[in-house]
């Protein structure tokens, strides 16, 4: 199945998809993770959702909206002995592309999450836009001083990155380019600096758009126009 154009539907038919998304990946991690791992649903606390407001030209027109582009779930594995955090598969948010306050703070976190040993995933589906040109994934390669080209043709990315902070302050990861109207393909999620599994993002997202309500369908799809205001999920 291609990669959608999630900015053509409110934002409120994006998170609803990215929850649905979240559970197929935590399912599927725990078929594939060994004994001694498993996946869980864990909330991801926004970084100051409560204050952030949209700028020009990002096509919400709901102040509402601000909030729910911030919400989200991630993917956590974690050690069956103590519990302890081994990795994180995380899926940027709309509010992450849309405001750059929010894309710094969003960078930051990760950052930290790979500051301190663990593992990450990161799959980011939506367009580039004016506010983050070059990508989520640039703001937290530049952290790290490395370099981080996307082509053209390809501005959507999924990467790995994976480090051992124990035991060197290099940081590696695996990226994978990808666009509109393209498959996703597997990606690695890393237990270790040399152990991984791979998680199957394509078939975990055909999945998740089985739930997709045909009314939204349809306009994701390019059969009906494009709907720009707050959906009934955003209105009370």
């Amino acid at each position: 199945m291609p990669i959608h154009d999630w900015t053509r539907a409110p934002l409120g038919v994006y998170h609803d998809f990215h929850l649905a998304w979240v559970v197929e990946l935590q399912k599927a991690l725990n078929r594939l993770l060994p004994s001694d791992r498993y996946a869980m649903i864990e909330y991801a606390e926004p970084d100051r959702a409560s204050e952030i407001k949209f700028g020009e030209g990002t096509n919400l027109d709901a102040d509402e909206e601000t909030i729910l582009g911030e919400i989200r779930n991630r993917v956590a594995v974690r050690r069956t002995d103590g519990d302890g955090l081994v990795a994180v598969l995380e899926i940027v948010p709309a509010a992450a592309k849309l405001n750059r306050a929010v894309a710094e703070g969003f960078a930051s976190q990760m950052a930290a999450i790979i500051r301190q040993g663990i593992s990450l995933l990161l799959i980011d589906i939506l367009p580039p836009t004016a506010v983050v040109p070059h990508g989520i994934h640039d703001l937290i390669a530049s952290r790290f001083g490395l370099p981080f080209d996307l082509p053209a043709e390809a501005p959507l990315a999924v990467s790995a990155f994976v480090t051992n902070f124990a035991l060197t302050d290099e940081l590696e990861f695996r990226l994978e380019s990808t666009a509109l109207g393209r498959e996703l393909v597997d990606m690695p999620l890393f237990l270790d600096p040399i152990h991984a599994v791979h998680v199957p993002l394509e078939e975990t997202y055909t999945a998740a758009y089985e739930g997709v309500a045909d009314r939204w369908r349809r306009v994701i799809e390019k059969a009906d126009p494009v709907v720009r205001s707050a959906g009934p999920s955003e209105r009370s």
